[in-house]
């Protein structure tokens, strides 16, 4: 029902990055919550995909009965790891209308591997179209930085030696 995937095969152990993509297929439930449990010294950013987030790290999602949501999620290292395998558990709490609650898991393993050592590295290409687009709208939504011109004798030079904060 849950569908999760992972950008790399392998990671950097230090200072690594990875992507995570959930799929959850329409449902027909009242509400719908998705845990991500990470290995001690692997952290994620928010959510990509711009969902709300409590203070746990529980992302909520709503309209589940429309059409497939997608979470994208960034992992990362900040330092060396302990181990060569990790282990990404994702939990799905769906709430059905008459209250009844249902939770799905679902886990995806991935290899930490020193940055000389990415041998044998898989790339699922379905993330990375998703991370692409994601990126480009948001490329898209970014203002432009306001452009100021100066018409005299002197503009030259303020062309030049302008600081701009």
């Amino acid at each position: 029902m849950m569908k999760t995937s992972i950008a790399k095969s392998k990671m950097e152990n230090e200072e690594g990055m990875n992507h995570l993509l959930i799929e959850i297929p329409p449902l027909d439930v009242q509400e719908a919550e998705v845990d991500i449990i990470l290995p001690d010294g692997m952290f994620r950013t928010q959510n990509l995909t711009g969902y709300n987030e409590g203070e746990s790290g529980s992302i909520r999602i709503d309209h589940l009965t429309k059409w497939t949501q997608h979470l994208l999620i960034e992992l990362y290292t900040k330092e060396k790891l302990n181990f060569e395998q990790a282990t990404i558990n994702t939990a799905l709490t769906l709430k059905a209308k008459d209250g009844t609650t249902t939770q799905l898991k679902n886990a995806v393993a991935v290899t930490l591997a020193d940055e000389e050592n990415m041998e044998g590295l898989v790339i699922d290409d379905n993330v990375i179209t998703f991370l692409k687009n994601v990126q480009t709208k948001e490329e898209n939504n970014t203002p432009h930085p306001k452009e100021y011109i100066t018409v005299n004798e002197y503009a030259f030079l303020e062309e030049k030696y302008r600081v701009d904060f």
